[in-house]
């Protein structure tokens, strides 16, 4: 991959990890149009940090210089 397209990715995932940390100092995390709070919402919240950590791993997977299908079988070793 380009240099300026993984530099691009690690800055996804940088974002990433500040929204997750600043959701988790808070207890209200942010997806797309909607507010998660920790307090009144206790699952949704869990499950978009989830989709966050996931998508944090998965960029800088990709920022690193993995490739989307190596990553796919490590997260899912079993399903072929």
């Amino acid at each position: 991959m380009h240099p300026i397209g993984r530099a691009v990715l690690a800055l996804m995932a940088v974002f990433m990890v500040w929204s997750l940390v600043r959701a988790l100092r808070t207890g209200q995390i942010f997806d797309e149009v909607r507010a998660y709070s920790l307090d009144d919402q206790p699952f949704l919240f869990s499950l978009t940090a989830a989709a966050h950590f996931l998508g944090i791993a998965f960029f800088a997977w990709l920022a690193a210089g993995g490739d989307a299908a190596t990553f796919y079988r490590w997260m899912l070793p079993t399903v072929h």
